[in-house]
């Protein structure tokens, strides 16, 4: 039997084709308040051409044969911003990828984006990365992976978070 937890942050991953002004996000993983959480493939848009597959552990023909469309993401992403902040390690960056998705069809961030640090007062920076490192090693979980990564963050915020 699953236990809900209420009330849990809403954490956000991404996997992307870089930091440049005309990258995109291609992956996303995100928990919901109940803690439970979603991940996807993003179908790239027509002029979301950037792709260097040295940068990925994913083809892109599998995001055009996997992948969602950018409308349905982001039609899912606001069905799940209930809580209206979304918890990031990088605010840049996912206010560039997000931006662009979101920009794909003249729609406007519906939630705010804040540091996911803030809530792991008790650990510096470099615990947090031994965390997350010891996470990966003892769980083969992926680096780069989006869906991973958010899973990561949900044990560390079951560990660690508002302590």
């Amino acid at each position: 039997m699953w236990a809900t937890i209420l009330n849990h942050p809403v954490f956000m991953t991404f996997e992307a084709t870089g930091y440049e002004e005309y990258s995109y996000p291609y992956a996303l993983g995100w928990t919901l308040d109940d803690g439970r959480y979603k991940s996807v493939l993003i179908k790239p848009e027509d002029t979301w051409l950037e792709w260097n597959p040295s940068d990925s552990e994913r083809d892109r023909q599998d995001l055009f044969d996997l992948g969602e469309s950018a409308l349905d993401v982001i039609k899912e992403l606001d069905l799940d911003s209930d809580s209206g902040i979304i918890y990031v390690e990088d605010v840049d960056a996912a206010n560039l990828w997000l931006s662009q998705l979101f920009n794909a069809y003249s729609r406007e961030i519906p939630f705010e984006i804040e540091p996911l640090f803030q809530l792991f007062p008790t650990l510096s920076r470099e615990d947090f990365d031994e965390e997350r490192r010891f996470l990966i090693e003892s769980n083969n979980f992926s680096q780069v992976s989006a869906e991973d990564q958010v899973i990561i963050l949900q044990s560390m915020w079951a560990n660690f978070g508002g302590k």
